[in-house]
């Protein structure tokens, strides 16, 4: 009875010591037979465990009950030739199944095969514990895997190799929905069953971008549906193309009991498209425009009213100047779209029920960057938080950070410690010709309300941001020109 081995078996050395046969057919037997081995992931592999109990006890089911007092039995088993000499010892119980088995498994196979030609699909004949748990990019392709880091399905792509999102981030609870930018494996549609939800990001073979997509897959990794957003469209005399990068995906969503989605995708920043789809076949159901991108959001009661509403964030900039962090609060369900405007922004244009422009920092000010509301989330009081910043490749620059109330009115503000030490360089160098201190940091507490969508970058907006005394001479502003963003 191997009483040099303890009842829990860590390695397949040990699984395959046991039973009297080669770490092949040990594994050969879990893969085609069910031997009992259970599988746990670490950060860095998976690894396996096995109990000689219950290794026993699934002998004994293949062996008859003759062989109830060993591991194993003789009955339509045979004597594999030990390699070692620790499995030579191992006593006459380790063996493999020959005719008999054989036989059966020849029979489960004739039936699945008629199962499936009388229609049965594949996830009704998958075991529960391989439905996908997580998915990944691996090599340009998409992998689903189960809770045990083993593979489920893989899907290539004939549009070219899939690239992972620039900036790999965990699923981040945002009030009612999750929001991701990486596969999301849940439930969106309500069904019951997993879904894996995946924005492809391909190049052609010329290296330009193909334009960003959102693919549903179903548990068995059939394309449920894909969804494209954007279109051509133009404001004032520019024009802009279809091709759009998708930011982020709330999901899921349930909407008037109807499961939903909300995709935020733009041409480079400007124009941006907040799309809701029906989240069983990916249809457009409804739309909002915006003067810059929205980055970030989530889905709240905003204002308690027993409706839910999705508060987005991000940057106005629709021509020449960096434009103004911005937040805007929307009404769900969205309008319709209406595919038939030139320009989406001729009116009638759907109102926002709040919007609020964020107040210009010296700091930012001096880089030909726009300013953006990077981020945005719920506390657990309900309370939004937000971050202002330069964008993800410049975290060394810092950010403001605010805390909002659910009517958008600020109740804190502070620079973190990056900022603070860009800001004094700056000082240092001569662009600003004053520190950071506390009554600059209140100025940022005066945001604008606006009863629609305004243009930040227009003279009637830019003229009355509130500037605290000489805080930056009029020679610095110019040291760095501003640059317009799409």
């Amino acid at each position: 009875m191997h009483p040099h081995l303890p009842e829990v078996l860590s390695s397949w050395k040990e699984i395959a010591s046991y039973l009297g046969v080669s770490v092949r057919r040990a594994q050969q037997w879990e893969t085609e037979l069910g031997l009992p081995v259970e599988r746990f992931s670490t950060e860095q592999r998976a690894r396996i465990s096995a109990r000689r109990s219950e290794i026993d006890r699934w002998l004994r089911e293949r062996t008859g009950p003759g062989s109830a007092g060993q591991p194993g039995g003789d009955v339509g088993l045979v004597q594999e030739q030990p390699s070692t000499p620790t499995a030579a010892a191992a006593a006459p119980a380790r063996a493999r199944l020959v005719t008999r088995g054989l036989r059966w498994m020849v029979a489960l196979v004739a039936a699945l095969s008629l199962a499936a030609a009388a229609s049965l699909t594949w996830p009704l004949i998958r075991p529960a514990s391989r439905a996908p748990a997580s998915a990944r990019i691996v090599d340009g392709e998409l992998h689903a895997l189960d809770a045990s880091g083993r593979l489920v399905w893989r899907v290539t792509f004939p549009e070219g190799r899939a690239r992972p999102p620039y900036f790999e981030a965990p699923l981040e609870r945002a009030g009612l929905a999750w929001r991701t930018s990486t596969p999301l494996v849940q439930d969106i549609d309500g069904d019951g069953e997993t879904e894996v939800l995946f924005v492809l990001n391909t190049n052609s073979a010329d290296g330009a971008s193909t334009g960003y997509q959102l693919i549903c897959f179903g548990p068995d990794g059939t394309e449920r549906w894909r969804y494209t957003p954007g279109r051509k469209t133009r404001w004032q005399d520019r024009q802009f193309d279809a091709s759009y990068s998708i930011w982020w995906v709330l999901a899921p969503l349930s909407i008037d009991g109807q499961p939903r989605l909300l995709v935020s995708a733009s041409n480079t920043f400007f124009p941006c498209q907040l799309s809701l789809l029906d989240a069983t076949d990916g249809r457009l159901v409804g739309e909002y425009w915006h003067f810059g991108a929205l980055l970030s959001g989530v889905v709240l009661d905003a204002d308690g009213d027993g409706r839910p509403e999705v508060v987005v964030a991000g940057v106005n900039n629709p021509g020449p100047g960096n434009g103004s962090p911005a937040i805007v609060e929307l009404k769900l369900p969205l309008p319709p779209p209406r595919p038939e405007v030139a320009n989406v922004f001729d009116a009638p244009r759907p109102p926002e029920a709040a919007y609020v422009l964020f107040p210009p920092i010296d700091a930012f000010a001096q880089y030909p960057q726009p300013a953006a509301a990077l981020w945005l989330r719920l506390d657990e009081w309900g309370r939004l938080q937000l971050g202002v910043s330069l964008g993800p490749h410049h975290q060394t620059k810092g950010t403001a950070l605010y805390l909002l109330d659910p009517r958008l009115s600020v109740t804190d503000v502070r620079a973190d410690d990056l900022l603070k030490s860009y800001h004094e360089d700056l000082r240092r160098s001569g662009q600003v010709d004053h520190a950071l201190d506390e009554d600059e940091i209140q100025l940022w507490r005066t945001l604008r309300h606006f009863d629609a969508m305004p243009n930040a970058n227009s003279p009637d907006v830019v003229s009355t941001w509130p500037r605290r005394e000489a805080s930056t001479r009029e020679s610095s502003r110019a040291v760095r020109p501003r640059r317009g963003t799409r």
